[in-house]
């Protein structure tokens, strides 16, 4: 392209020696305006070309974040736009006349025309979403069919004054979000808005009366949802990747039910859920691995549920423990971690225990077989040390596997003992004043003290 103009340049220079002057500059100042036209054409191509090579990179960034969520005609649109972008910055270096920069101009804004229509046939909306006012709510709401994907962020601060029912039209109508989708229901704003629309958004911020019900979100990095007596339900059942939930205490007391259905992992590494007593905890894919499919420490705190059963979790990594508050029945197999048992936890079976704390008191009935600890940094072979004192509510212990010693002392309801298993060190039970049955058949141990029952 230098050259060219150049050329340009120096033909005109050449006249010079071969016309009158006047003739000679006329011409030369002709040439040279056409030259300054020519750049400056040249110059508005390669300003267009570069602002929208900018803004298909940055759309494509929002469809490579969002993945598989992502409209596939949307990614191979932008794609044909990157390469015919490439096509023209080549024509650009070797533009010459003012004919190729009208072609070059001509080019841009066909490729212009196309990404309009390919934003506008996917509701694909550039820029961020504030609603602040029923003025904003009412412009955003108007616009609604063509606000689907959002590459930004949506911001919706609810007030008294504004329609619900166009709140939830205007959310309905977005899936996807390439920043953070916050929701605030300001003073007097009680009618629960649901999300069932969003599949993937950065961050999620929402705090309502009410639940929250988002059953097809699947992506996200930091979600925060507010805690208060009117939750009832959590829904998230469809999410399967996200950083932090609530930083890792995702606890709502009064919720009757907490869907984390599809979430396979936690790779914070430390979790508390909990609902009201009585609700349903639902975490059936979790898996204490890292993204790449190994074992990762899980430190998980479950609170309320009637019924939890856990088979899916190893407890391979040192660290991992499961804590248990707040549950009627409660199932852990082939688990190495710890076991806390809390408050009001009233029947527990375990078939893999290496190690267990018991801190609550509420206990009905047990069932546990002991196991020496895999992963122990030093070899195990003796198996958990298990005591029961002071369980007022205990009525039954069934002991079997491998175990190191076992206390069993104070505990005022306790009628049954049965234990099958090897206990290493001693048996001791002493003062259960409503016991009625020992039965050690099949047991072996360095002793037994049976005192005070």
């Amino acid at each position: 392209m230098k050259k060219g103009l150049l050329s340009i340049l120096a033909s005109a220079l050449l006249v010079v020696g071969c016309q009158n002057y006047d003739d000679q500059f006329n011409n030369l100042e002709s040439q040279i305006s056409a030259l300054a036209t020519t750049v400056a054409g040249l110059s508005q191509v390669q300003s267009d070309l570069s602002t929208l090579a900018g803004t298909v990179n940055s759309l494509s960034s929002t469809v490579n974040g969002l993945g598989d969520q992502i409209d596939t005609a949307v990614a191979d649109g932008l794609a044909d736009i990157t390469a015919s972008v490439a096509e023209i910055q080549e024509g650009v270096d070797a533009a010459v006349t003012a004919e190729d920069i009208a072609d070059l101009q001509e080019a841009v804004e066909g490729q212009e025309a196309d990404l309009d229509a390919i934003l506008s046939a996917s509701s694909f909306f550039q820029g961020n979403i504030t609603v602040n006012t029923v003025a904003d709510l009412t412009t955003y709401h108007d616009a609604r069919a063509g606000i689907k994907v959002v590459n930004g962020s949506v911001t919706i601060n609810a007030n008294s004054d504004m329609d619900t029912t166009k709140i939830q039209e205007l959310v309905d109508a977005i899936t996807q979000t390439s920043q953070d989708f916050t929701y605030t229901a300001g003073t007097g704003v009680t009618t629960e808005i649901t999300f069932n629309n969003l599949t993937a958004t950065r961050s999620l911020t929402l705090d309502q009366k009410g639940g929250y019900v988002l059953q097809n979100l699947t992506t996200a990095t930091v979600v925060v949802l507010d805690d208060d007596s009117s939750v009832d339900v959590v829904d998230l059942r469809g999410l399967t990747s996200v950083t932090s939930l609530n930083g890792g205490t995702f606890t709502f007391n009064k919720a009757n039910e907490l869907h984390l259905t599809a979430l396979p992992r936690y790779d914070a590494g430390t979790l508390s859920l909990q609902v009201d007593e009585g609700g349903v905890i639902d975490i059936t894919a979790l898996r204490d691995v890292d993204a790449l499919g190994a074992a990762a420490a899980l430190t998980l705190t479950l609170d309320g549920p009637d019924t939890v059963s856990i088979s899916n979790l190893t407890g391979d990594k040192t660290g991992s423990s499961i804590t248990l508050k707040n549950i009627v029945n409660a199932t852990i197999n082939g688990y190495d971690g710890t076991i806390n048992i809390g408050d009001d936890v009233q029947n527990l079976t375990s078939d893999n225990v290496v190690a267990a704390s018991i801190t609550g008191n509420d206990l009905v009935s047990v069932d546990l077989t002991g196991a020496v600890n895999p992963n122990a940094a030093t070899a195990d072979t003796t198996g958990p040390q298990l005591d029961f004192s002071s369980q007022g509510d205990l009525e039954t212990i069934t002991l079997k596997g491998k175990v190191l010693s076992t206390s069993i002392t104070s505990n005022g309801n306790l009628t049954d003992i049965i234990i099958s298993g090897t206990v290493q060190n001693q048996i001791n039970i002493d003062g259960n004043s409503d016991l009625t049955n020992v039965n050690l058949t099949g047991s072996t141990s360095a002793g037994v003290t049976i005192n005070n029952n």
